[in-house]
């Protein structure tokens, strides 16, 4: 498994905790960190996160 790999693997699972009632809309915010070298690899699955982040029935939205 490569780095990406690990990286969604480690993304949906803080996903799928619960989030706190009391954190707003603005809040709740998911960014991922990674080294630029493999920026091409994440960009060539960034699907696969969308669609674990649909998974655990929460919103997405890419920003570039």
């Amino acid at each position: 498994m490569g780095k990406i790999d690990d990286l969604a693997n480690n993304y949906e699972r803080h996903l799928s905790v619960p989030w706190q009632q009391s954190v707003t809309g603005a809040q709740k915010i998911m960014l991922c960190i990674y080294d630029k070298e493999d920026e091409r690899n994440l960009r060539a699955k960034i699907g696969d996160f969308e669609i674990r982040t649909q998974n655990t029935q929460h919103n997405w939205v890419h920003l570039d």
